[in-house]
C-alpha cells in the first residue's frame, strides 16, 4: 500500500495534470480570448446593425456588388461578372461583397446580411492578430494581450459599421503575415505568403505598402542565409503574381483592361497635404487611440529594450521592423 502522503512521483504528476487543468479553465488566457472574440463581435454587430452606412462615397462599390447579385439571382451571370471586373479599384472587395448581397437580395433588402458580414470580417482582424503573435513564438497570454489591445482600439472598430474594403484586406495581410513570420520552413509557406499578400492588394489598392511590408519581414527573416532568402522571395514573388495575373486574365476575357484601370486609378490619389506625412501617423494615432496609442508606444520601448539585451530578440525585431517600414 502506499503511505498518506505519497510518493514524489505520484505529486510531481499530480501536479501536471492540475497545471494542465489550470490552463484549460474557465479563467485560462484561451477562454478569455474566446469572450474578448465574442464581446468584440457582439459589438461590431451592434453598431453595424444601428445603421450609418453609406456616409462615404466609396461605400458606393458595396453597391456595385448588390447590382452583380441582382444580376447573377436574375440569371444573367456574363453582366453580373462584368459589373464587377468593369473597374480594377479594390475589385477583390466587391467580388467578395457579393456574398452579403445576395443574402440581402434573396431577403428583399435584408440590411442586417452585410451589417452583420463585414462585422464578422472585423472581428476576424483581430483573431489573427493574435495569430500572427503566436506564429511569432508568443504564448497564450502574449496572444490575448494582443487581441485585447486590437480590441480597444477605435481605428480597428468603427469601420465596422461601414461597408468599406479596409478591414478584409487587412485580414489577407494578417493571413499572410501568419505564414510569413512562422519559424517553419517550406516553399509552400512562401508560396502562401505571397499568395495572401496579392489578395490583400487586390481587395484595397492602397494597402500595397502592407504587402510589400509583409513580404520584406518573412523574406527579411531568413537574412544571413543567402539561399533561403532565394528560395523565400522566389516563392513569394510567384505567389504575390498569381492571383494578379488571374485577375487581369478574368478581366481580358470579359473586355475589360483592368491594366489600364490601375493605372489610371494611381494617378487619382492627389488629396490632401503631403508636406504633412511626417506627422501625421502620430497625431491620427493619438486623436482616435489616446491611452492605447500610449500603451502601443510603451510596448515600441520594450521592444527596442529586449532588442538592446538581445532577450526575446526575433520578435522584437519583427514588430520593430514593421513600424519602421509601415
Amino acid at each position: 500500500m502506499k503511505n498518506a502522503t505519497g510518493t514524489a512521483g505520484d505529486q510531481d504528476e499530480g501536479s501536471k495534470i492540475f497545471a494542465g487543468a489550470r490552463g484549460r479553465g474557465v479563467g485560462s488566457p484561451k477562454n478569455f480570448l474566446k469572450l474578448l472574440l465574442v464581446a468584440a463581435f457582439t459589438l461590431r454587430g451592434w453598431i453595424a446593425l444601428r445603421g450609418g452606412q453609406w456616409f462615404w462615397p466609396d461605400e458606393g462599390r458595396y453597391g456595385t456588388a448588390q447590382a452583380a447579385a441582382r444580376e447573377f439571382l436574375e440569371g444573367h451571370f456574363h453582366r453580373g461578372w462584368v459589373r464587377l471586373f468593369e473597374q480594377a479599384d479594390h475589385l477583390l472587395f466587391k467580388v467578395v461583397a457579393v456574398v452579403p448581397a445576395l443574402v440581402e437580395q434573396g431577403f428583399k433588402g435584408a440590411t442586417w446580411a452585410p451589417a452583420l458580414f463585414f462585422a464578422a470580417v472585423s472581428t476576424w482582424v483581430l483573431w489573427l492578430i493574435g495569430r500572427v503573435a503566436r506564429a511569432a513564438g508568443a504564448g497564450d497570454r502574449e496572444e490575448l494581450l494582443a487581441v485585447f489591445f486590437a480590441a480597444g482600439a477605435t481605428s480597428l472598430f468603427y469601420y465596422a459599421r461601414h461597408l468599406l474594403p479596409y478591414d478584409l484586406a487587412l485580414g489577407f495581410g494578417l493571413t499572410a503575415l501568419t505564414w510569413g513570420v512562422s519559424q517553419q520552413t517550406g516553399w509552400w509557406r512562401s508560396l502562401l505568403t505571397g499568395f495572401c499578400a496579392g489578395f490583400c492588394f487586390l481587395s484595397y489598392n492602397g494597402y500595397w505598402t502592407l504587402s510589400a511590408v509583409v513580404l520584406l519581414i518573412h523574406v527579411g527573416g531568413g537574412w544571413g542565409n543567402y539561399r533561403t532568402v532565394l528560395v523565400r522571395g522566389g516563392w513569394a514573388f510567384v505567389g504575390l503574381v498569381l492571383p494578379v495575373v488571374a485577375v487581369l486574365g478574368i478581366g481580358a476575357a470579359l473586355s475589360a483592361n483592368l491594366g489600364a484601370c490601375y493605372l489610371a486609378f494611381a494617378k487619382t490619389v492627389q488629396q490632401g497635404d503631403f508636406g504633412i506625412a511626417w506627422r501625421f501617423m502620430a497625431e491620427y494615432f493619438w486623436e482616435t487611440e489616446r491611452l492605447v496609442a500610449v500603451a502601443w508606444a510603451v510596448a515600441g520601448c520594450v521592444a527596442i529594450r529586449l532588442l538592446w539585451k538581445r532577450t526575446g530578440e526575433r520578435r522584437a525585431r519583427l514588430w520593430l521592423m514593421g513600424v519602421v517600414l509601415l
